[in-house]
Formats: C-alpha cells, sequence, structure tokens
C-alpha cells in the first residue's frame, strides 16, 4: 500500500499517518518534509523497511507549497503506474492524488479528517473530485461519516501507548493544557485571553501551558504581529518529542476550536487527555461531543466562543474539589476504546472488507 500524506507535522492527521505507518501495511509513503519536522518524519529515522519519497518545503503554508507538493505528488506517482497498489490519501486536500487515482481508475482510499477545506475555492474543487472518486472512504470519527454522507467505514486514531502509562487521579487544577496547531479559529487567542484574566485574578494561582505544532520562529511572529500579550502564567511550548510527560504534569485540557470556522472533527488530544486521567472543557459538538460519550462525567462543555462561560465552568471545578476529582476517575472508563489494540483490529478489519 502507498500512504500519501500532504504536510508532515506534529499535529491530529500526521499522527494518524504515522499510525497507518506502523500498521506494517505500508511499503511506500510519499508526504510533504518542512524543517520543523513531524511524526512522519520521526518514525522514518527508526523505520527501514518502508521506502519514502519526502518532497522538501521551507514553508508550513503558502499557495506556493500547496501546489508544489500536489504537483510533485502527482507526478511522482507515475513511478507506480503500473503497480497494482492501493493508493490510501490521508486527507481530503490531495486534491491532485485524489483527479491521479481517478483518472487512472487506482484502487484508492480517503481517509478523511477535515470536516471542510478552509479555503472556499480548494473546498470546491475538493467536493467535486469526492462525487466522482470510485474508491473507498475512511472517517476518524461519526461524525465526519454523517457530514460527508459517503457509505465507508470510521477508523478513529489511536493514543500512543505512552500515554497509558502516564494514567493518575487528578484532586486539583494547577496546571492548564491545550495542545493544537497555530491557528485562530482552534481557541489560541482565546486560551491566552483566558490565561490573562487569571493572570490578574489574585483568587487562583494557575498555570496556562500552550503545546503549538510549529516552531518558536513562527510562533514568535504569530503573537508579535497580532500584539498578543503573553503573561507570565503562560508556558508556550513548541512541538515537543516527550507531549506526553506534559499531559503527565498537567490537570485539565482545554479545547476551545470555534464551530463557527470549522467544527472540531475528531479531537485526539481529548483522547489522550482522558487517557492520562485529565478532565476536558470541550465544545458539545463533533468529535469532541463524539469522545466525550458519556456526557458530563469526564468534564465540562463550553461555549467555545464565549470567555465568560469558559472562565466560569473553569472557577466551578476550581470551587469544586470533590466534583473535579470525579471526573478524573471517571476517565478511566475510557482507556480500551482509544487503545492501539483496537485500531489495529479494526483497521485490519475494514481491509479485509475492502479487498
Amino acid at each position: 500500500m502507498i500512504l500519501i500524506h500532504y504536510l508532515d507535522s506534529y499535529t491530529g492527521a500526521s499522527r494518524a499517518a504515522m499510525q497507518i505507518l506502523k500498521s506494517k501495511r505500508v511499503d511506500t509513503v510519499i508526504y510533504g518534509k518542512t524543517i520543523a519536522g513531524g511524526f512522519i518524519t520521526d518514525f522514518l529515522k527508526c523505520e527501514k523497511n518502508i521506502s519514502s519519497i519526502p518532497i522538501d518545503v521551507n514553508k508550513d503554508k503558502s499557495v506556493k507549497t500547496l501546489l508544489k507538493i500536489q504537483l510533485s505528488i502527482f507526478f511522482k506517482l507515475f513511478k507506480f503506474k503500473k503497480f497494482n497498489k492501493t493508493i490510501l490519501l490521508n486527507s481530503i486536500n490531495l486534491l491532485a492524488p485524489i483527479l491521479y487515482c481517478i483518472f487512472f481508475n487506482k484502487k484508492s482510499i480517503i481517509w478523511i479528517h477535515e470536516q471542510r477545506l478552509n479555503n472556499s475555492l480548494l473546498n470546491f474543487f475538493s467536493k467535486i473530485l469526492l462525487k466522482k472518486f470510485k474508491g473507498k472512504f475512511f472517517y476518524s470519527s461519526s461524525f465526519l461519516k454523517k457530514e460527508y454522507n459517503y457509505e465507508g467505514n470510521v477508523l478513529s486514531p489511536h493514543v500512543n501507548q505512552k500515554f497509558y502509562s502516564c494514567f493518575r487521579k487528578r484532586n486539583s487544577i494547577k496546571n492548564v493544557l491545550m495542545v493544537t496547531s497555530l491557528t485562530e479559529y482552534k481557541g489560541v487567542n482565546m486560551f491566552v485571553q483566558l490565561a490573562n484574566k487569571f493572570y490578574y485574578d489574585n483568587n487562583f494561582k494557575i498555570n496556562f501551558i500552550l503545546i503549538l505544532s510549529t516552531n518558536n520562529k513562527i510562533g514568535k511572529a504569530y503573537f508579535e504581529s497580532r500584539r498578543i500579550n503573553i503573561t507570565k502564567n503562560i508556558t508556550l511550548i513548541y512541538s515537543p518529542k516527550n507531549i506526553e510527560e506534559y499531559y503527565n504534569s498537567s490537570d485539565i485540557l482545554l479545547n476551545l476550536t470555534n464551530r463557527d470556522v470549522l467544527i472540531e472533527s475528531y479531537g485526539l488530544a481529548i483522547a489522550e487527555s482522558l487517557t492520562v486521567g485529565m478532565p476536558v472543557l470541550c465544545p458539545n459538538v463533533g468529535g469532541p461531543l463524539e469522545i466525550m460519550n458519556l456526557g458530563e462525567r469526564c468534564g465540562l462543555f463550553v461555549d467555545e466562543r464565549n470567555l465568560e462561560d469558559i472562565e466560569k465552568k473553569l472557577i466551578y471545578l476550581l470551587n469544586n474539589n470533590n466534583i473535579f476529582k470525579k471526573y478524573s476517575s471517571n476517565t478511566y472508563l475510557y482507556r480500551d476504546r482509544f487503545s492501539q489494540k483496537v485500531f489495529l483490529k479494526n483497521l485490519s478489519n475494514i481491509l479485509h472488507i475492502h479487498n
């Protein structure tokens, strides 16, 4: 099987691609590679049995980068034209490779991780291509399957085994965590505003840890260009190698993806948090609602667009340790749902059905 990935990074889609590589079902991977690195790049440093075709790019997000990756992958696929290999496309933003599969009638699968593409023009073309696509569909959540309404199977990414050894019951809130890409609609600005409010509130002394899947240079430029005030109670971490350690030392996770822009399609950070025993504050839509399928038993739902509501819910848990401790204890019920064993079993069953 050939795995196609758009741009490697330390985000959920790249981690999902790495999980497919670990399943031993892929012999070739073609992907965009940046200086900032990512899960695929790190994995391939130790894995010698998978042939890799990296496409080196200098910038994370630009039209030039998009065109370079798309066209490069399209033409590199011609090398495999005579082979009867299944092509797994790890996103709907791979428009040129999708077109290749349609045009040459290749056995192919699209694993959909996003509700839609942010660029309206690209999203328009993706809808046209998906209607003409003859291959199979995987979805990272049932929410996405309902959104697209094409016949297919749900294959949710799994939580790394390292997180399972980090489980502990939380007794109080001292460190608030967010793990996300550096995009405003992901709630980065809202998280900083929340931290700022607590910085000037003498009633609570808590720390805010913001882990971003980018490098220090890009992060610094983002905050400076928007004149965002990073108060002393905020710790900025860029693409850490030991991310599970930050989960282990934190007490509650915030997911604040703005539903008015894009609904969170899965929310791997939420699954990771529940695995380590950490309660969550998150939106009650899309992937987060699906993961929190027991309702508000492992955290609280918030209106991620409303700073006052987020602050109110966090203060409620700060003032009610017994409720918070109960939420932490309840997370243990989730551990098996996100395991590698479940993922590999589902992957094997799905591929067997489609062969």
